[in-house]
C-alpha cells in the first residue's frame, strides 16, 4: 500500500521544520519588533523588557561617566 507510514521518524524533515518555527517564534530577535522575540510581544512582556533595557543602558552610561572622570582625576594628580 503506497503512501502508508510504516515507521514514522521524529528526526526527519518535519522535526527540522518544527525546530525552525520554534526558534523563529521563541528565540530569534526581530528588528521590526524593537529587537524583541515575537513571543514576548504576543504575551505583552515587550514594554517591560524595553523599560528594563533602557534602565540598564542609563546605568551603564552613568558608570562609564564615573569611571572616565575618576581616571581623568587620577591623571591630573
Amino acid at each position: 500500500m503506497q503512501g502508508r507510514f510504516d515507521s514514522y521518524s521524529v528526526n526527519g524533515p518535519l522535526w527540522a521544520d518544527v525546530t525552525h518555527v520554534n526558534y523563529y517564534n521563541h528565540e530569534r530577535y526581530h528588528e521590526l519588533l524593537d529587537n524583541l522575540v515575537p513571543e514576548a510581544v504576543f504575551y505583552g512582556r515587550g514594554e517591560a523588557i524595553l523599560k528594563q533595557r533602557k534602565l540598564i543602558k542609563q546605568n551603564t552610561f552613568a558608570m562609564q561617566r564615573q569611571m572616565h572622570y575618576a581616571n581623568h582625576m587620577k591623571k591630573r594628580t
